[in-house]
């Protein structure tokens, strides 16, 4: 039984922390907010009905439904992907090389391979590493 006080009162701390936290930060109410509002959406219409089906799901809907979430799902990774393609800038030195990529090979191969790699892919961008360079960087 003790083991449930202890739930119990981790519980309630937890409740006072996410308190302080929405006091703190006002823009994580939002996330709150529309996460009770999904629990909302999904069952008021079930207690409404009280027993009858709100709504069928036919094949055309459950179709429309994958393909708004599919294109919802993919805007999302993308604009992820772009945005960290965007601020895309590294800079290896010769410490870096022989932590990240262990080798038979000199670490100064790999530095210069990975720097003509930066030069020919993100120099357009103007990588932090290449600083516009074509790539090779003076170390």
């Amino acid at each position: 039984m003790h083991d449930y006080a202890v739930l119990l009162r981790y519980d309630v701390l937890k409740l006072k922390n996410y308190i302080l936290e929405i006091r703190r930060n006002p823009k994580k109410l939002v996330s709150y907010f529309l996460f009770v509002a999904w629990i909302a959406l999904i069952m008021f219409p079930a207690i409404k009905h009280s027993g009858q089906r709100a709504f069928t799901v036919t094949a055309d809907t459950a179709n429309i439904i994958l393909a708004v979430y599919t294109l919802f799902t993919g805007s999302i990774m993308f604009a992820s992907f772009f945005s960290s393609l965007v601020k895309l800038s590294y800079s290896f030195q010769m410490r870096d090389v022989n932590l990240l990529f262990p080798s038979p090979l000199e670490p100064n191969h790999i530095l210069l391979s990975l720097n003509v790699v930066c030069g020919t892919l993100a120099c357009r961008h103007s990588c932090s590493n290449c600083r516009g360079s074509g790539g090779l960087v003076d170390t």
